[in-house]
């Protein structure tokens, strides 16, 4: 397999995951408050958490992580 071939395949399901998923639960879409704790405070979980809280007023975003204290820095 040629790399350019790798890197449209994995672009593709990418692409597919992001549309096919919904992470909004059944209950907040009814209006109901939930809690919703995502755990790890990595590049994903801070994305996750971010978008969920703004997706969702009706939520409580809760972000874990093993570690005190995090950095993240774009690259």
């Amino acid at each position: 397999m040629r790399r350019r071939h790798f890197l449209g395949s994995a672009a593709a399901l990418a692409a597919m995951g992001a549309t096919a998923l919904n992470p909004v639960p059944a209950a907040a879409q009814n209006g109901k408050r939930v809690r919703i704790v995502v755990a790890g405070a990595g590049a994903a979980g801070l994305n996750m958490a971010s978008r969920l809280s703004r997706a969702l007023d009706n939520a409580q975003v809760i972000l874990v992580d093993a570690k005190k204290s995090t950095s993240f820095s774009q690259g």
